[in-house]
This record gives structure tokens, C-alpha cells and sequence, in this order.
């Protein structure tokens, strides 16, 4: 147990040793990685310590060289030209000073010295000299000493230094500190043939006296003029590098922006050292010196490719890789063949141990499969084995059925036919053979059985018997039978239906429909699977259809009448009724559809017949209007003629009244008390004579007279009205009452005005004997105005109210109440001639309370 705890697995035996001799191949490779980088790096700081050291050694001598023509001319300002050829001679400037482009020396001149200068330098062997560029300014600076006195020195004699910015300020920085200074970078006049070199110059001032001036303003004052230098950087930079690495590229800028405006120099390598090295090492290196007072900035790139080191570095780590998967393969390879050996070994005894479970579990199977016959055949079909299951489906003991041939359990038909050899064969040449048929129990009695048959092959695939597995389905077969039964009854039953039937789910699946839709429809029963319940309709009726579904979905039921469309193209009128019901579970439509084309044409029949009685009673109602109309005008005309008739028969009426009147005044002496009477009888009809042709008169005129409608005050026209009637109100000691406010109305102003004085009148006549008038008149305003004028006269019974309107109608005789019974007529056709109304509320013995309405104004 305790070997088996500490035994390491195979494959982390081997990743064990591939980290370990992976770990000692990084540290071996990293230790001389190391080593070659440390002997790259020292070689790259020593050739940039070589070449910093070497550039200010160089300019160092410059400077002294500078410096010793400096005091030349401090000590010495009356040097001849060729004074100062001998003692540059004496130098040897190009072979001591390589990289230098000459020595020499720029005066200071005010303008009126110029002419004085040319005139010198011609004493001295220079002819045409001049001083350029020629411009005036307050001073200038010429250059008349330059050796050696080469092709390129010659042209930059009589060059005013002064004038270009860049010369100028490093001349200024020298005049005013007294020190040498080196200007920027600059394309020297001496660039005339071949490639232009960058390069830049410098000074050192030189004063009056030789001793340099305390302060800046003495030394301005005093200052003499310049030795200078120029020099050319490829030329400079090529004297002092002259063992260039290759690896290494150098570029020098003018001060600290690294740019090529500021780039005064850069090493050129030969085409086959430019090329890239694969994995190169690159080192950078930026170094600040000062060079005359003016910052430089040298950049060292070394780029080193990777040489035979580099290799052997390589080769290192390579090889221990290699060697170290070798040997963690190797390992691998040797623990897993010992692992294999010993799973093996136990597979072998679990497999061993496997089979004799499969075999006890096998039996218990068989014994205890109960609902299954299980049996084996061999090639011939004798039984060989039986299990319990098989003992109580077919009622043979084991004991007794084993060596048997296999038909005994067929019934007498099937082995006639062959069935039992047949089902072997089959079973032989495909593999499988399922035998679902009627067999035969040890009592004769038959059972439907379920099985199939399956050959037995040994490890060589040869066939050595079969194995047969059935199960008793006789109940399941009379469950079928008695389906088969109740589905055709109900198949029968739908059909007889008379309608549609039909049964689908909530997605529009037909589940199942009768004959009728069928034959109705015209579709197949293929066409109508393919086909959704609502395309059977065109729309609007589609619409009802699919509101009807979700109605009955949500309330369970629900009808809808509806075009069915058939094959041909017919329409269809039928009434739908829906049911939902659960069909395991899930809610389904269910209904019939039953034809309405009968009733659907019995109600077009109706509607015809409604429409012919609409037509009828539209052409009466024309006919009436038509009537009405011409009776209206046939009565117009008749009220033209009265009103006409009325207006000619008050001349001779008025006439026979004033004779009568003059027959009683000139002539009633000598007529007797009788004749008297007589005259003033007369008199007096033809005074109500006359009232009653006034009367028609004015219902003549508001029948007839075009009306039109304003605003109108009421209380100007109830004043009105009094004033007229002020004489028999006071005659009467009448008490009339007005209730403000009366606000304005609608209406024609004269014939309202007419309307309410008839009023009034009828308020101070219709009063009993010995009873003093009283009158109230009052308003209620809304959208339209009712005006009451309310009485304590005699009243009017119920049945008279509508009456006491019409034309000519009295309720009292003359005697009584004068009056031509016309008065109320008046005002009710104004009321009607003016869009209002007229009424009145009264109960006999208290009074009457007349009313008339207008819109309000």
C-alpha cells in the first residue's frame, strides 16, 4: 500500500525531468547569453568613449591654434599679409590640422574705412578686392586673412562674417564674453565645387591693446576684430574616425533637437553593413559636449549582429532542449510500458470478474423478466433454454419444452404455412426477424404475442442458434379492435351531421373534420392538411373568423357568420359555432358550420321588401308635402283676399258710421225714441264693424309682411306699449308691475310690440265687474327668453286654451267683453312669423298667465 501511495505517475516522472533539464538549459543559456552581451556593450562604450575623447581633443587644439593667431595680431595689428603667410606656413596647417578649412582674421571697420582698406590690400598683392555683400550698415567685418590661400579660401576674401544671423551671433557671444565661440550650422562661402558638407566656424575676438576689457561695453568699444576658423564637419569628423566601426552609426546635431535641420554630421557605412542582421542587438547612446560655448549632441546607434557567440549561444540552448525532450520522452516512454503492463494485468482480472457478474446477472434477468418469454433455438429451432417469462405465457415447464422444436407454440395455421422455418430463414439472412401474430398456449388456447428473433453468433461470427423475445399484447389488440370500433361509430356520427364538422389546435392544425367540408369545399384531404381553418375565408369574413377563435378561446364559446370559400370560387353564407375543448391538455376548437343560404335569401327578400316600403312611404311623404304646400298657398292666396276685401269694406263702413252720427246730432229731435235706437245701433255695428276689419287687417299684414329678425329691447317695448295704453289703465286704476331685468331677444320690434299690446289689452279687459286690474310682467332668460304677463282676471277653462288662438273664436259674447275675437290670433301667427311660441296657464276665477318665447339675443 505504502509502494502505491509513493509511486509517481508516469507522465509527471517525465514532465519532472523535462522541467528540470529545461531549467538547467535557460540558466546555461542566460549565463552565456550574458557573457556576450557584456563583451558587446564594453566594445560599444569603448569606441563611444574613443570618439567623444577624440572630438574634444581635437577641437582642444583647435582652439589653441585659435588662440596663438589671437594674440598674433593683439600683440602685432600692423602683420603685413605676408607675415602672416610665413608664420601659417610655419604651421602647416593641412597636414597638422586635417579636418580645419584655414586660419584667419576679420577686421572691424566703421563705413569711412572701407575705401582705406581696399587701397591696403592692394599694397599687399590682392587685386580686386572688395567687400561684400555690398549694402550699407553701421560697421563691418571682412575677412583679409584666410591661408593657406587655396581655390575655396580665395573666394570667401572681402566676406562681411556680419551679416548672416547665424556667424553673427556666435561673433557677438565672442565679442561680449571675451571667449572663443563656435557658431551653429552653417554652409561656408568656400563651398564651390563638389558635395556641400555641413559646417560651422570659430572665433576668438581680439582687442585693442591685446588685454581683454573688463566690462562688455569696453570690450564692444575696443574690439579689433576676429581670428576665425572654418571648418568642414565631413572632413573634421573623417580625420579623427579614422578606424570607423561598422556597427556603430554617429550623428552629431547642433544643439539638443535631433533633426535634420540640426544634424551637422552622420556616419556612411559601406551597402553590405547597412543590411539588417537577423535579431540584431542595438545599443543608443546620446552624449552632450561643448564646443565653443555652443552644446553639441552626439548620438551613438551600435547595431551588432548576432556572430559566432551569438551562435554558440544558440547551438547551447538548442541542444540541452533537444537532449532534455529526448530524455523525459524516454522516461515517458518506459514508466508507460510498465503502467500498461500492470493495467492490463488488472483489466484482465476485472474483466474476469465482469463476465461472471454478466453471466449471474444475465440469469436473474431471464428468470426474473416475468412479462417476456426469452428462449433459445439452435440452428434446427429445438429449444435449448426457457425462462420463467416464457413458462407463464405459453404454460410449458421448462423440463418439459427443452430439446422441442420451437413451432409447438405456433397455432396450426402458421405451421401449415411454413411460418416457424420461415421466421429462422429470416432472421439468418437480415439479422433481425419481428414476429407479431397469434400462437398457441400447452391448453390450445391463443394469445396475440409481440416479439422478434435474433441470430446467436460465436466469437467467429458464425451462427450457432437463435434467441427469441416475446411479450403477450392480446389486451392490447382488443384495446385496438374496441378503438377501431368506437372510431368508426363516431366516424359515422360526424358525418351524419348536418353541416361542417370540424377539430383543430390553437396554431390552425387540423385534427379532424366530416365528409361535408369535403364535399362542400371541393378539397382533398391532403389539399385540406395543407391548408389553415382561416384560408377558407377572404376578408372581411376572414377577420370574424380569427376575432370568433379568440373569443371562444377566452370565453369558451362563441358564433360568427361567415362566406365558406370553396375550390371554384363559390361563396358560401354559413353560420359557425366554436366550442374550446382540452385535448391532453391543450385547448382545441371544436364546432359545426351550418348552411344560411335559405334564411340569408329570405332576409335579402325582407330587406327588398323593407326598401320597396321605404320607397312607398318617401313617395307618400312627397306627395303630402306637395299637398301641404299647395293648400298652404291656396290659403295664402285666400288670406291675400280677405286682407284685400277687409281694406275696401272700411271705407263704407266708416262712411255709414260718422252719417249715423251726424243723423243722431241734426235730425234726433224729430226721430222718436225708436228711430234713435235704431241710429245708434247702427252706429255702433258699424263701429265693431269697422274694429273687425282692423283686426283682419293686421292679421292680414303679419301673415303677409316679409319679417325680419334683430336684436330687440323688451323694456323700450313694454314702455311703449303702456304709454299707448296709459289712458285706460288709468281709467281702470289698473296696477302694473314690472320685474327687471328684461334682457334683449331675437325678434321683429314692431310686431313683438303689436304682440305685447295685445296682451296688455286682453290683461285689462278680461277682468270681473267691480275687480281692479292687476298686471305682472316678468322675464326667465336661458338660452332662449319666456315672457309672462300674469292677470287677476276671469280665467280660461283647461279645454279653451288652445282654443282662444284661432281666428274668430270668443268665449264671451259682445255684451260681456267687447272684442272681435281676431286679438290672440294676431299674436299668435307673429310669435309663429318670428320662429317663437305662444301659450298660456290659467284656471277659471285666478287669473290667466300668458307666455310668449324668442331666442335670447
Amino acid at each position: 500500500m505504502r509502494r502505491n501511495q509513493l509511486r509517481i505517475p508516469p507522465l509527471a516522472f517525465s514532465c519532472l525531468v523535462l522541467a528540470a533539464g529545461l531549467g538547467l538549459t535557460v540558466f546555461a543559456t542566460y549565463y552565456a547569453a550574458r557573457s556576450v552581451h557584456l563583451a558587446t556593450a564594453r566594445h560599444f562604450d569603448t569606441a563611444v568613449q574613443y570618439t567623444e575623447e577624440g572630438l574634444l581633443s581635437r577641437m582642444e587644439t583647435y582652439a589653441t591654434l585659435l588662440r596663438g593667431v589671437a594674440a598674433l595680431f593683439a600683440v602685432n595689428p600692423d602683420i603685413s599679409l605676408s607675415e602672416f603667410r610665413r608664420y601659417t606656413g610655419h604651421l602647416r596647417i593641412t597636414t597638422n590640422y586635417p579636418g580645419l578649412q584655414g586660419i584667419g582674421f576679420s577686421v572691424r571697420l566703421n563705413p569711412g574705412q572701407r575705401e582705406g582698406l581696399a587701397t591696403w590690400m592692394n599694397t599687399q598683392g590682392v587685386t580686386g578686392f572688395r567687400i561684400w555683400p555690398d549694402s550699407p550698415r553701421p560697421e563691418y567685418h571682412p575677412i583679409v586673412f584666410l591661408e593657406p590661400q587655396d581655390a575655396r579660401n580665395q573666394v570667401a576674401l572681402g566676406f562681411d562674417m556680419f551679416t548672416d544671423p547665424v556667424r553673427r551671433q556666435a561673433m557677438e557671444r565672442a565679442r561680449d564674453t571675451g571667449r572663443r565661440a563656435a557658431s551653429g550650422k552653417v554652409t561656408l562661402v568656400q563651398e564651390i565645387a563638389g558635395r556641400k558638407q555641413a559646417g560651422f566656424l570659430i572665433y576668438s575676438p581680439v582687442y585693442s591693446g591685446g588685454a581683454i576689457p573688463a566690462t562688455t561695453e569696453e570690450r564692444r568699444a575696443n574690439l579689433k576684430g576676429f581670428a576665425y576658423c572654418p571648418l568642414r564637419m565631413d572632413d573634421l569628423l573623417g580625420s579623427i574616425l579614422t578606424h570607423p566601426s561598422p556597427d556603430i552609426r554617429l550623428e552629431i546635431f547642433d544643439g539638443r533637437t535631433l533633426d535634420e535641420e540640426h544634424r551637422l554630421f552622420r556616419t556612411e557605412h559601406p551597402p553590405d553593413r547597412r543590411r539588417a542582421h537577423w535579431m540584431p542587438i542595438t545599443y543608443e547612446r546620446l552624449v552632450p559636449i561643448d564646443v565653443g560655448g555652443r552644446q553639441w549632441t552626439l548620438n551613438f546607434i551600435g547595431t551588432y549582429r548576432r556572430d559566432q557567440a551569438w551562435w554558440m549561444v544558440t547551438g547551447l540552448f538548442l541542444t540541452g532542449t533537444v537532449l532534455t525532450v529526448v530524455l523525459s520522452y524516454y522516461t515517458l516512454a518506459e514508466a508507460r510500458a510498465r503502467r500498461t503492463a500492470e493495467d492490463t494485468a488488472v483489466r484482465l482480472r476485472e474483466s474476469e470478474r465482469a463476465l461472471r457478474e454478466s453471466e449471474t446477472y444475465l440469469r436473474l434477468m431471464l428468470e426474473n423478466a416475468r412479462d417476456y418469454a426469452i428462449f433459445s433455438t439452435d440452428l434446427r429451432g429445438n429449444i435449448i433454454s426457457w425462462n420463467t417469462g416464457a413458462q407463464r405465457l405459453f404454460g410449458f415447464e421448462e423440463s418439459e419444452i427443452l430439446g422441442q422444436s420451437g413451432a409447438v407454440i405456433f397455432t396450426r395455421e402458421d405451421r401449415k404455412r411454413g411460418a416457424p422455418e420461415a421466421e429462422l430463414k429470416h432472421a439468418l439472412e437480415t439479422g433481425l426477424s419481428r414476429d407479431d401474430r397469434w400462437h398457441q398456449r400447452k391448453d390450445g388456447s391463443r394469445l396475440f404475442v409481440s416479439g422478434v428473433v435474433r441470430p446467436i453468433n460465436n466469437p467467429a461470427g458464425t451462427p450457432i442458434g437463435f434467441i427469441k423475445i416475446a411479450r403477450d399484447v392480446t389486451e392490447r389488440l382488443h384495446a385496438m379492435e374496441n378503438l377501431q370500433r368506437e372510431k368508426s361509430f363516431s366516424d359515422t356520427a360526424i358525418n351524419s351531421l348536418p353541416g361542417i364538422f370540424y377539430l383543430f389546435d390553437r396554431t390552425g392544425r387540423w385534427l379532424r373534420w366530416n365528409e361535408n367540408l369535403e364535399t362542400i369545399t371541393g378539397y382533398t384531404r391532403a389539399e385540406i392538411l395543407a391548408r389553415r381553418p382561416l384560408d377558407f375565408f377572404i376578408e372581411p369574413d376572414r377577420g370574424r373568423v380569427a376575432h370568433l377563435m379568440n373569443t371562444v378561446l377566452e370565453t369558451g364559446q362563441g358564433t360568427v357568420e361567415a362566406r365558406l370559400v370553396t375550390k371554384d370560387g363559390r361563396l358560401l353564407p354559413y353560420l359557425f359555432s366554436g366550442r374550446r375543448v382540452l385535448l391532453n391538455g391543450v385547448p382545441c376548437f371544436t364546432g359545426l358550420g351550418v348552411d344560411i343560404s335559405e334564411r340569408s335569401r329570405v332576409e335579402q327578400e325582407l330587406r327588398e321588401a323593407q326598401e320597396r316600403l321605404r320607397s312607398y312611404t318617401t313617395e307618400l311623404e312627397k306627395r303630402v308635402t306637395e299637398r301641404t304646400a299647395h293648400l298652404r298657398q291656396s290659403l295664402e292666396s285666400l288670406e291675400g283676399v280677405l286682407y284685400h276685401v277687409a281694406h275696401d269694406l272700411r271705407a263704407p263702413l266708416r262712411a255709414m258710421a260718422s252719417f249715423t252720427g251726424i243723423l243722431l246730432d241734426e235730425y234726433g229731435a224729430v226721430l222718436d225714441a225708436r228711430g234713435r235706437d235704431y241710429a245708434r245701433r247702427i252706429a255702433a255695428s258699424a263701429r265693431h264693424m269697422d274694429e273687425l276689419v282692423h283686426d283682419l287687417l293686421a292679421y292680414g299684414h303679419i301673415a303677409h309682411t316679409p319679417v325680419t329678425l334683430e336684436p330687440v329691447d323688451l323694456e323700450s317695448l313694454l314702455r311703449e306699449a303702456l304709454a299707448l295704453l296709459s289712458g285706460e289703465i288709468a281709467a281702470r286704476s289698473a296696477e302694473v308691475r314690472l320685474q327687471h331685468p328684461l334682457p334683449r331677444v331675437m325678434a321683429n320690434g314692431k310686431i313683438l310690440g303689436q304682440v305685447i299690446l295685445n296682451l296688455l289689452q286682453n290683461s285689462l279687459k278680461f277682468v270681473p265687474a267691480g275687480t281692479r286690474p292687476s298686471i305682472h310682467v316678468r322675464a326667465e332668460a336661458g338660452t332662449v327668453v319666456r315672457l309672462w304677463i300674469e292677470d287677476n282676471g276671469i280665467g280660461i277653462r283647461t279645454e279653451h286654451q288652445q282654443r282662444i288662438f284661432r281666428i274668430f273664436e270668443r268665449l264671451h259674447n259682445t255684451a260681456e267683453f267687447e272684442g272681435t275675437g281676431i286679438g290672440l290670433a294676431i299674436v299668435h301667427k307673429a310669435m309663429e312669423r318670428m320662429n317663437g311660441r305662444v301659450g298660456v296657464d290659467s284656471e277659471p276665477s285666478r287669473g290667466a298667465r300668458f307666455w310668449v318665447e324668442l331666442p335670447r339675443a
